[in-house]
């Protein structure tokens, strides 16, 4: 067998054998990546050739971690789990490969899977802010170790100089990911943190104000960057806590800026207004090692029966027990809705949408990157229409006049007539009956 014949004849054999199935099956776009790499991991190993590994696995990689998005398997951190997969691809390829020698995979594969990992499941570490605060504070020892390997790197023996070398760089691009993961982290926590003089600590402060509420109308919250919480009340006012934050060379500088950032609340007839007016915009978030920044976290406490619409551009929102119908977006940040009702618009660029309550009303949820979940009280009656252009659509519901296909599903819903519209470009989709 010629070796120039092998990997052509297995792309098409791949090929065949995928539409194929998709012809008898629900497969995704995932299953024709890892179709494709397949066929290049197989001609390595009939032709030897190490350089067909490398898109091999990679493809691989990347359809795994689309075909788990497509059926749901992956919903939470999903940037992050591609890394790690991706990571593993990386991985994949030092060890088939069998080439002990070429270490260089273990470069992005240990650094992509690692750093995704630790944001993962940063939130389970039994480590504290501010011990990430000491962790990363150590950061000047890279530079240390770094001198005494080029110092003393000739006087070891030329076998062991390029194991120790590698072994160092592993380390090195190890902890410069381990130290940007660090900033993220106390980013979020709020701790005073500094890289070194002059490049900038955070510091985070409250403010909050209370308004009393109309009896009807709705409440418009509007944050460039930070996440939006929102729980109901029984009382008749409108609460708010800001938690500002700051990126700044000093603690005075910290606190002159600070001081910009201001919480605005007002009622304008049934509508009371929140937001935030951040400093100038050379002062606003940028990178920890670029100097300066302001964002805010909005927390906000409300009449249940009132209406409500967020908007910001980068951040999570979730919103808890609104009756008088929700209109939130986001450009970047994760969507999640519990036990809530009236008209539903949820709308996010990048990031999943969690949503649970009762939908009698025309409602419309919409995501480009990320998947949805949908748990619908039994007392909802709609049409639905659902949509994924690569993902899966799984609906558990008692449809009338149901009619689905691999990635749509239609059909009403205990006979009601309101239009509920569901749509991901990119994700899966989950239609359940809440329990």
């Amino acid at each position: 067998m010629e070796r120039r014949r092998v990997l052509p004849g297995l792309i098409l054999i791949q090929l065949g054998t995928y539409f194929l199935l998709a012809n008898i099956m629900n497969l995704g776009g995932g299953a024709f990546l890892v179709a494709i790499g397949a066929a290049f991991v197989v001609s390595h190993f009939l032709t030897n050739r190490y350089g067909l590994l490398i898109p091999g696995c990679i493809l691989v990689a990347i359809g795994a971690f689309a075909g788990l998005s497509e059926n749901g398997a992956i919903f939470d951190n999903d940037g992050a789990w591609f890394f790690v997969i991706l990571g593993f691809g990386f991985l994949g390829i030092y060890v088939l490969g069998r080439r002990w020698d070429r270490w260089w995979p273990l470069l992005p594969g240990l650094i992509l899977s690692g750093s995704g990992l630790m944001v993962v499941y940063a939130r389970y570490l039994p480590i504290t802010w501010q011990q990430w605060s000491t962790l990363a504070r150590w950061w000047p020892t890279l530079l240390v170790v770094l001198g005494i390997w080029l110092m003393l790197r000739y006087s070891v023996p030329q076998p062991a100089r390029r194991a120790i070398g590698a072994a160092l760089a592993i380390v090195m691009i190890s902890s410069l990911a381990l130290l940007g993961v660090s900033a993220g982290v106390i980013a979020a926590g709020g701790t005073d943190f500094s890289f070194g003089p002059g490049m900038g600590a955070s510091y985070s402060d409250r403010v909050q104000q209370e308004i009393p509420a109309p009896a009807e109308g709705q409440v418009v919250i509007t944050n460039d960057i930070g996440h939006i919480v929102v729980h109901p009340t029984n009382t008749s006012t409108v609460r708010v806590i800001a938690t500002r934050h700051v990126l700044s060379p000093s603690a005075e500088q910290g606190q002159r800026d600070l001081d910009k950032v201001v919480l605005q609340v007002e009622r304008q007839g049934n509508e009371i207004q929140i937001s935030t007016r951040l400093p100038q915009e050379e002062d606003r978030r940028q990178f920890f090692w670029f100097g300066r920044g302001a964002w805010v976290d909005h927390e906000v406490w409300m009449p249940a029966n009132l209406g409500l619409r967020t908007v910001t551009s980068t951040g999570d929102t979730l919103i808890e027990g609104i009756q008088g119908g929700v209109e939130a977006r986001t450009s970047t940040g994760r969507l999640t809705m519990r036990d809530v009702a009236g008209s539903l618009v949820a709308e996010t660029s990048t990031g999943g949408l969690e949503v649970s309550g009762l939908v009698t009303h025309d409602s419309s949820l919409r995501t480009s990157t990320g998947g949805i979940k949908l748990d619908v009280s039994p007392r909802s009656a709609f049409v639905l229409e659902a949509y994924s252009s690569t993902g899966s659509v799984k609906v558990s519901l008692p449809l009338q006049g149901e009619q689905k296909d691999s990635n749509r599903v239609s059909g009403q819903f205990n006979g009601g007539e309101a239009r509920l519209q569901v749509q991901s470009s990119t994700g899966s989709v989950v239609i359940e009956q809440a329990r």
